[in-house]
């Protein structure tokens, strides 16, 4: 079997026509033989597609920092068995994420923020994320937010991360980025909106 060829001590995910192996010796990518023109497929002789939302193990294991060196193998999944493309980035051969795209073929762009929680002034610990683990933040109260790049993955927006958290800065707040998916040409804001002045501010 292709998931055999990542060694010992395997993990599988699953995801829409890919199945993803990582192993003590390799990550194996196995690409079900079709046409999918928006999702993962074989783009060509020399070409593997896969289409963002991967499984977050996946989108893990696909960053370079990640895999150790160990080498990313290819394989087409056919009726008769797994036709192996070999050792992918080392002989011409390379996997490719792009943005993921809808049922209409839209493309999606992943927007990377990164929140500086304020420092309360007496001395209370700062609130970063809620009981359920998500992030949270109010810029009345001095929260600043950065945009630090759009993505035309997730895949690059996680690698983007992991370049920030070594500078200064965002290494204080390591774990406050968070990603946000997006269809161009998708409207997002589809009401119109009211002002409430605040109570220093009325007349």
């Amino acid at each position: 079997m292709a998931v055999d060829a990542a060694g010992p001590n395997v993990e599988v995910v699953h995801g829409d026509g890919v199945t993803f192996a990582y192993g003590d010796g390799a990550l194996v990518v196995i690409v079900d033989a079709g046409a999918r023109p928006h999702g993962n497929a074989v783009d060509n002789a020399n070409m593997l597609m896969l289409r963002e939302p991967l499984p977050s193990e996946a989108t893990q294991w696909i960053a370079p920092k990640n895999r150790s060196n160990q080498p990313l193998l290819g394989f087409v999944k056919m009726a008769e068995g797994c036709l192996a493309r070999g050792e992918l980035a080392s002989d011409g051969q390379a996997v490719r994420v792009e943005a993921a795209r809808d049922s209409v073929g839209r493309m999606e762009v992943f927007v990377l923020w990164h929140i500086r929680h304020a420092r309360r002034l007496d001395g209370r610990p700062t609130t970063r994320r809620d009981e359920a683990g998500e992030l949270i933040w109010d810029e009345e109260d001095g929260d600043d937010l950065k945009i630090l790049g759009v993505y035309s993955s997730e895949v690059r927006a996680n690698e983007r991360i992991q370049r920030a958290r070594e500078l200064p800065g965002f290494r204080d707040e390591p774990d406050c980025f968070y990603i946000n998916g997006y269809t161009i040409d998708q409207d997002e804001w589809i009401d119109g909106f009211v002002t409430v002045p605040r109570a220093d501010q009325a007349d």
